[in-house]
């Protein structure tokens, strides 16, 4: 009799984030701007990320967390929903 393996299911509460990334061509000096090169908006937030990597790896996860009712927001679940991550 051989045993079926279940995916784990995980739950993972905290924040769910939009991260803002500036690529520049050194770290500027303190007080000091600078010009960059590239800008991209990624998800961030603990709980996201974890959730993220469960489903990644092969598991079943849940997130819950703050999220106010604005464009942030839907990205953040829409970003979630591709991920498969129930919410």
């Amino acid at each position: 009799m051989s045993a079926e393996r279940r995916r784990a299911r995980i739950f993972c509460a905290g924040i769910a984030v939009l991260d803002e990334v500036f690529r520049v061509a050194t770290v500027p000096a303190q007080d000091t701007k600078v010009e960059s090169s590239d800008y991209v908006t990624i998800g961030g937030g603990c709980a996201r990320n974890a959730a993220t990597a469960i489903n990644r790896l092969g598991g079943d996860a849940a997130f819950a967390g703050p999220l106010g009712d604005d464009d942030t927001a839907a990205r953040v679940l829409a970003f979630l929903a591709h991920e498969k991550i129930d919410t």
